[in-house]
């Protein structure tokens, strides 16, 4: 599971970095931007087969939907992809407290 979203956070920093790469002015707000991302991220993700919902145990019967879904999610860049396996793994309090008694 650790190999599979380290893949996917390594494809999310490429697709950020070829988007800031490209992008003239990053201080301003270019919409179109988000739509680039997006595709970009689906492209690679569809390319590479990464599926993070599979990585996770939930197979879809249909394989692109969950190479679409975190296509998506690595559209949105490097670090909302950071913050969201952080929740993911983030430990949950009850068990820490009893693995401590």
């Amino acid at each position: 599971m650790i190999e599979t979203f380290t893949f996917i956070f390594i494809l999310a920093v490429l697709v950020e970095g070829l988007i800031q790469y490209f992008v003239s002015n990053p201080d301003k707000p270019q919409r179109w931007l988000q739509y680039v991302s997006a595709l970009l991220g689906i492209l690679v993700c569809v390319a590479y087969k990464a599926d993070m919902l599979a990585g996770l145990g939930l197979v879809s019967p249909y394989p692109f939907i969950g190479e679409v879904l975190t296509g998506l999610v690595i559209g949105r860049g490097s670090n909302y992809l950071n913050d969201f396996i952080s929740k993911i793994r983030k430990p949950n309090p009850a068990v820490v407290i009893e693995n401590n008694q």
